[in-house]
C-alpha cells in the first residue's frame, strides 16, 4: 500500500486535523515507511507459532478478590451526586 498526497488530504479532512501544506510530503514519506514495515511483518511465516499473550510462559499470579471501597466511600469523592450515582453536567442534548 502506498499513500499519496490525496490520501493525506482525505484522512486529515475525515479526522479534522490541520496538516500544514509544507508537512504533507514528509508525512506521506513517513507513513509509507510505516506501511512498508507492516508489509514486511506480513511476510513473516507464523504458521507454526502458537498465539501467546506474553513472552514469559509463567501465568500471572492469582489473588483473592477483596472489596476495598464501599459505595459510600467512593461517592464521598463526588462533587455532586443523585442517589447512588455521580451527577455530571449534560454533555449531549
Amino acid at each position: 500500500m502506498t499513500l499519496t498526497l490525496a490520501d493525506i488530504d482525505r484522512v486529515s479532512d475525515l479526522s479534522r486535523l490541520n496538516v500544514p501544506a509544507e508537512q504533507k510530503q514528509t508525512l506521506v514519506q513517513e507513513m509509507n515507511k510505516i506501511f512498508g514495515w507492516i508489509e514486511d511483518l506480513n511476510k513473516v511465516d507464523t504458521n507454526n507459532i502458537k498465539p501467546m499473550t506474553s513472552v514469559i510462559e509463567q501465568p500471572a499470579p492469582m489473588r483473592d478478590d477483596a472489596v476495598t471501597n464501599g459505595n459510600e466511600k467512593v461517592l464521598n469523592n463526588a462533587p455532586e451526586r443523585v442517589q447512588n450515582f455521580f451527577a455530571v453536567p449534560t454533555v449531549v442534548e
